[in-house]
């Protein structure tokens, strides 16, 4: 009852980029990650757990090159009120390509510490603000509408680098989740 199994896939990931001399876009399948969460101590307030996620190489955006990698984290979350959660998340990863070229191995860590309020059970306002510290290291604030429908979970999120090495003026994604 404390242990989640879970996957992700990016079934559709688009890219443009724009910049003085090259325009272009692509539609590839993106990243298929499997992992697990296991919560190790909770009260009525406060809860923290471990979790661990592989990265397998499933996206195509770079040519003749996959993505592996995997990391570990730890999540906390505290609810001082029943609508308001305050939460954490501090993580370590390593990823690698695995194609002609050379793998270029990236050690990185990030935390992210924000808050959720959701004024009913099935919609919450979530805003974030992401460190990351790597070969592609930033700073970003990040905002996200999160709605559930049965055990359907639909979430709308923005995110703007502000400073670092990520290149993005702005990411905006949508996700689904199914809880079986």
């Amino acid at each position: 009852p404390k242990t989640e199994f879970f996957g992700t896939l990016e079934v559709v990931e688009y890219n443009w980029v724009q910049n003085a001399s090259l325009k272009g876009s692509m539609l590839p399948l993106g990243t298929l990650t499997l992992g697990a969460t296991s919560q190790f101590y909770d009260n009525e307030r406060y809860a923290g757990a471990f979790s661990a996620r592989l990265l397998l190489p499933t996206a195509s955006t770079v040519p003749n090159t996959r993505l592996i990698g995997g990391e570990v984290g730890h999540a906390s979350s505290l609810r001082p009120l029943s609508w308001l959660e305050v939460h954490t998340y501090l993580g370590a990863d390593l990823s690698a390509g695995i194609g002609r070229g050379p793998s270029l191995a990236r050690l990185g860590a990030v935390l992210t510490a924000g808050v959720q309020l959701s004024p009913f059970s099935f919609a919450a306002l979530v805003i974030d603000a992401t460190g990351r510290l790597g070969p592609k290291s930033y700073f970003a604030p990040s905002v996200a509408l999160r709605f559930r429908v049965f055990r359907l979970g639909i979430e709308l999120a923005g995110t703007l680098p502000l400073v670092g090495t990520d290149r993005h003026d702005f990411n905006f994604g949508g996700r689904f989740s199914w809880r079986i």
